[in-house]
């Protein structure tokens, strides 16, 4: 759901705000950069999750 409205969100700054001419490409490039993060944190949050437990 949030990456959801962040797409959404990012398209209407990039062309309102920053006055990108084609917002919908950068857009796209923001988004493969974000899930390129989220991607290489879940590995690592999985095997500390793994290893902690509940607990915190």
């Amino acid at each position: 759901m949030a990456f959801s409205a962040l797409q959404k969100f990012a398209l209407y700054f990039f062309m309102d705000v920053v006055g990108i001419p084609s917002p919908a490409a950068v857009t796209a490039d923001l988004l493969i950069v974000v899930g390129a993060c989220m991607l290489a944190a879940v590995y690592p949050a999985g095997r500390l999750s793994d290893k902690v437990g509940r607990k915190l």
